[in-house]
């Protein structure tokens, strides 16, 4: 896929989601931002796309269905505010 957007509209139409939050899963832990803090490490930066913070569709609807406001669209703010309670 050519960003993140494409690849969640592609899992969504295959029915599974639930690998882009495996993915994010693994990816940084509290664990991570403990050991950046032991290290000095003072400030992180955090991309996040621009329709995270949309509102998201409900599911099913066709909105959700072609990823203009899907599952991962509210999602998405969910693990930001993880990012930055762990920070």
């Amino acid at each position: 896929s050519e960003d993140e957007f494409s690849l969640t509209a592609r899992l969504r139409a295959a029915d599974e989601l639930d690998a882009i939050d495996a993915f994010r899963s693994a990816r940084v832990s509290s664990v991570d931002f403990e050991a950046m803090a032991s290290a000095g490490v003072t400030a992180v930066r955090v991309p996040f796309p621009w329709w995270v913070a949309r509102e998201p569709a409900p599911p099913g609807s066709e909105a959700w269905r072609e990823g203009a406001g899907g599952y991962h669209v509210g999602r998405g703010i969910e693990l930001l505010d993880q990012v930055v309670s762990n920070a």
